[in-house]
């Protein structure tokens, strides 16, 4: 009996800068690709990906489990052009001892 080898073609993977919002006012502009869920040793969790709106061969990351920001992003269309806003860490009406992160979500008219 012979047999014959199962190749699988060697995927290109492309690397994705991981965007991090860290101060109000900071800004991200990107062709929306979807999200990804994942699980690791921390538990669940999700990431936007984004395309450069340029050049398609260059991708962004954004880490979800900001409540604001994946509530916001929920309602961004597949291929849309998004731009995210950072507004900072803003107190928490309910809970005056908490903070949260701030965002806007726009979606570019076609």
């Amino acid at each position: 009996m012979e047999f014959e080898e199962i190749k699988v073609e060697e995927v290109e993977y492309k690397e994705s800068e991981v965007i991090k919002f860290e101060e109000a006012g900071q800004e991200f502009i990107g062709r929306y690709l979807g999200f990804i869920e994942f699980t690791n040793d921390n538990g669940d969790g999700l990431f936007y990906k984004f395309a450069d709106v340029d050049d398609d061969d260059l991708e962004y990351i954004i880490f979800g489990g900001l409540t604001v920001l994946d509530d916001r992003m929920k309602k961004v269309p597949i291929d849309a052009v998004a731009k995210i806003v950072y507004k900072g860490k803003k107190q928490s009406s309910k809970n005056k001892t908490r903070f949260f992160k701030d965002f806007q979500v726009f979606v570019a008219k076609e």
